[in-house]
């Protein structure tokens, strides 16, 4: 605690069941007008999913206040690179969940389209080929307050509540965080492809 200028435990009114999408969700909607510059959310065993290294060089370029000097400038996309930054070193591609569920998500309500529809109906382009994109997988990100914010609030209280969030559905979020703060778009490019990105989350720990 003596590294923050505050701790605090928020109790979350969501069921065990629903992991952590549902609290992601529910953070963003309670904090919507006093969220911080940056929020990093991450899994209690975050150093399964993420590089100690990369999570260190993150949290000490926000503390000297170097984080958003560091980049090239926008990139393809023409928005600053820091609005979201996935910290996970998992990359994968054509992620066979969003084609075909696994065994245990067979009978679950609600499949991979569903949810993606259920989020962004009419809001990308189209949709990309069913597992056809790739991303970092697991639900370990930063995101700028700007991009939280171009969403309603109203939003994140309807995704929290509405979506019968549970082990299923919560995998299929750890697909689509990304979309989520770049208009629908599945698609998230390689950290070490992206040439807006500072040279150290380009080098550090991919695979």
């Amino acid at each position: 605690a003596k590294h923050f200028g505050a701790v605090e435990v928020v109790p979350v009114d969501a069921s065990p069941r629903a992991w952590e999408a549902a609290r992601y969700l529910l953070h963003l909607a309670g904090r919507y007008d006093t969220l911080a510059d940056f929020t990093i959310f991450l899994h209690p065993d975050v150093f399964e999913h993420v590089n100690p290294r990369t999570l260190r060089n993150v949290l000490q370029a926000i503390r000297v206040g170097s984080f958003r000097h560091v980049g090239l400038g926008p990139g393809a996309e023409e928005r600053q690179w820091y609005d979201y930054v996935s910290l996970s070193h998992h990359y994968l591609t054509r992620p066979s969940r969003a084609a075909q569920p696994s065994a245990e998500c067979v009978d679950a309500g609600l499949s991979f389209q569903d949810l993606y529809r259920a989020l962004f109906a009419g809001e990308a382009s189209g949709e990309a080929s069913v597992g056809d994109f790739g991303f970092y997988c697991c639900s370990q990100f930063m995101v700028q307050r700007d991009a939280v914010q171009r969403r309603p609030r109203e939003w994140y209280w309807r995704v929290a509540q509405a979506i019968p969030w549970e082990h299923c559905s919560t995998s299929y979020m750890e697909l689509l965080w990304h979309a989520v703060f770049h208009d629908g778009r599945l698609h998230e490019a390689k950290r070490q492809e992206r040439t807006d990105l500072p040279l150290f989350l380009r080098v550090d720990n991919f695979r």
